[in-house]
């Protein structure tokens, strides 16, 4: 398998000190495939000053730092245009992702580039807010019946809705994962213990914020943003321990109750292999029965979460993608379900540049 050079100078940035122009450009490339220039920056500049990087690079990653900020800002104002259209709802509204990383204040957030705000609410809420957002220029745009239909039904958000005029994107979430078999009391808690930031929002405390990152990064069948998700947990993990010295004992009580221990174990072993992440070793012994399958999953992980170049992958990296594209969808659907669905998006598959290599839903804004 390749080592992407992003993985090494994320990892520790003072390699890139003994840059070639070749490695920079590949590095700057594979950067760029991973949503990830502003972090690169970021990392670099631990180490040099931004005159002393290539022309290049010190460009991007400063523009991928100026758009991060103003993502930050949009964000900031986006959430008080919600928070007013709301201001009336008994509900706390549950901010996710980069959208909580940014209203939290969380070093996950720094030079982080999203393209949607993701929120929470109760499913019993879902109507009055899709109702709400829809009257105030927000819409699912073009989507056909069907598609519609497979986000209501197969997944745990509404279609993503987007504001006619500001083109800004929402992402209703009404439930934490969808899941053929899930455990719906165990994940109410998630909600009842979220740690409010106002009146209005709350985000998830610290080990459901670690449990809900894994478990989207490994249940979803797009793996474009993995590395930026993946490192997003990382930081997220290293700020929480130190902060919280019973923060391992109450991840690992958090994943059993979730019934989140795999993705999980498949977070830290990444974690661990590709961003030097110090996990105690007594973790991984009580996650132990949760890699029994790592000599098949392993590989196929590591070829899908690095950057979507030329430069990072090899022969087997498509076949895992796709593999991992389906298991994704099997993981929400029953197998029957699935199949008449890959069958039904493989016949009416879009040719447009964007369609996905394999069948399955509609190609969707990028991720929170």
């Amino acid at each position: 398998m390749k080592h992407a050079l992003l993985v090494d100078v994320l990892r520790d940035p003072a390699l890139a000190l003994g840059f070639d122009s070749c490695s920079w450009d590949t590095l700057l490339r594979q950067a760029r495939a991973a949503t990830m220039a502003g972090k690169l920056g970021l990392r670099l500049r631990e180490v040099m000053d931004p005159e002393k990087m290539p022309p290049a690079v010190r460009r991007a990653t400063e523009s991928a730092l100026v758009i991060a900020e103003k993502i930050r800002r949009d964000t900031t104002l986006e959430l008080y245009v919600l928070r007013e259209l709301f201001c009336d709802m008994p509900e706390r509204i549950i901010l996710l992702k980069g959208t909580g990383y940014v209203a939290a204040g969380l070093r996950a957030a720094d030079g982080r580039v999203f393209g949607d705000i993701d929120i929470l609410v109760p499913r019993a809420a879902l109507a009055l807010v899709e109702d709400r957002l829809k009257a105030a220029g927000w819409s699912f745009g073009a989507i056909d019946a069907y598609d519609e239909r497979y986000y209501r039904r197969w997944t745990h958000e509404l279609p993503p809705l987007e504001h006619r005029l500001r083109g800004t994107l929402v992402d209703v979430h009404h439930a934490i994962l969808q899941e053929r078999e899930p455990a719906p009391d165990a994940r109410a808690r998630m909600l009842a213990d979220a740690r409010s930031l106002d009146e209005r929002f709350a985000v998830l405390q610290p080990v459901d914020m670690v449990l809900h990152a894994a478990a989207h990064l490994f249940a979803d069948g797009e793996f474009d943003k993995g590395l930026r998700d993946l490192f997003d947990i990382v930081t997220l993990i290293r700020d929480f321990a130190e902060e919280d010295g019973a923060f391992w004992d109450g991840l690992l009580e958090r994943a059993s109750l979730m019934r989140l221990r795999q993705p999980l174990h498949y977070a830290l072993d990444h974690g661990a292999r590709l961003f030097a992440l110090d996990v105690p070793q007594s973790v991984f012994r009580a996650l132990a029965g949760e890699g029994r399958h790592d000599w098949f999953m392993r590989p196929l992980l590591h070829r899908g979460l690095m950057p979507h170049h030329d430069s990072a992958g090899d022969l087997l990296t498509a076949p895992a993608r796709g593999f991992l594209y389906v298991r994704a969808h099997y993981l929400r659907m029953p197998l029957v379900n699935l199949a008449m669905h890959l069958v039904r998006k493989a016949v009416h598959r879009d040719a447009k540049a964007g369609t996905p290599s394999l069948p399955g839903v509609p190609p969707t804004p990028q991720r929170g």
